[in-house]
């Protein structure tokens, strides 16, 4: 018994025709007929009823057919599985990311990634959120790291990690040794901000808004050493993502937590097509390998207080598949 031989039977099966069969599989009918005789005479039962005018499957061809099947779509996934990792042995990918990626160690993941497949060309681009969507809809870049999500049914999404924001002002603020703010209590500050262009902004005003209030917004600025910079020159406040604030250990502001919580989340988006090339698969799958493993690590850190567990944000569960020098980080 052939391998050959069972798609041949799956062919006539589902044409229930030698002539269509054999046009569909590129080989003559004469032979096809032959192939299949000879399976048939190696079983000892005939697996076709034939005649001039149609061939059916019979009782044992019914669940022979079942079988074949199941044998074909195993190979055919062994195949696939063979050419994915040739092919991620060269090719190229190309990844854009918002400026904030230091702070969340997801250059480890890139680094893992080109460690395990040295021969991919990797390039990464830097961008804000709404450049980097607009990016992959034009196929500019394969994948993008941002912080920003619209319903589209032309992009996939594949959450990475779970942050909040929180207030950053000068140590001479009214509220600056306050353990927590309300956002409404903010309402009267001068903002500083990233660009409109940037998730971290969207959900910024979309707070405020919530909240009763329209930012004054004093400045625009995505480097976060020169936002840090004005908010200790008390020129205006900032809201920042915990990871951010935390990662930058200045000690010319004051970090407080915000109420209610303005969630941040950093997600992998790639188009929404089948036929996404083998690098970009490899990342993808990659990545649900760092995910998993990021909150397992993170779930050992839970810390019981009394009779509740509390634990600090950090890493989603992957739902499907060196950092930056200080001086210029980003929001």
């Amino acid at each position: 018994m052939e391998l050959r031989q069972l798609e041949y039977v799956l062919a006539v099966a589902k044409y229930k025709s030698f002539t269509r069969a054999a046009a569909d599989i590129k080989i003559s009918q004469s032979s096809l007929s032959q192939q299949i005789g000879k399976l048939e005479n190696e079983l000892g039962t005939a697996l076709f009823v034939r005649s001039t005018r149609s061939v059916e499957v019979t009782a044992v061809g019914a669940e022979f057919i079942k079988r074949a099947q199941n044998i074909v779509s195993k190979v055919t996934e062994a195949r696939q599985s063979i050419l994915d990792y040739v092919s991620l042995k060269k090719g190229r990918l190309s990844l854009g990311t918002i400026p904030i990626l230091g702070h969340y160690d997801l250059p480890s993941l890139v680094a893992s990634f080109q460690k395990n497949f040295p021969d991919i060309s990797l390039n990464i681009l830097e961008e804000m959120d709404e450049e980097l969507l607009q990016m992959l809809h034009f196929s500019k870049i394969d994948a993008a790291f941002v912080q920003r999500t619209n319903p589209d049914l032309d992009l996939r999404y594949y959450p990475l990690l779970l942050d909040k924001m929180v207030a950053v002002v000068s140590p001479r603020h009214p509220l600056a040794y306050r353990k927590s703010v309300d956002l409404r209590e903010l309402a009267g500050d001068s903002f500083i901000v990233p660009r409109v262009t940037s998730g971290h902004y969207q959900d910024f005003h979309r707070a405020c808004t919530a909240a009763g209030f329209d930012p004054r917004i004093v400045l625009h600025c995505s480097v976060v050493k020169t936002m840090l910079g004005f908010v200790r020159e008390d020129v205006g406040i900032t809201l920042l993502s915990s990871h951010v604030a935390a990662a930058e250990q200045d000690q010319g502001v004051r970090i407080i937590k915000l109420t209610p919580t303005i969630e941040r989340k950093v997600i992998l988006a790639v188009r929404n097509t089948a036929e996404l090339p083998p690098a970009l698969r490899g990342f993808i799958k990659l990545a649900s390998q760092w995910v998993n493993a990021k909150t397992a690590k993170e779930d050992s850190k839970v810390t019981a207080i009394g009779s509740r567990l509390v634990k600090t944000p950090g890493h989603l569960v992957f739902r499907a598949a060196g950092e930056a020098d200080s001086s210029s980080r980003r929001a």
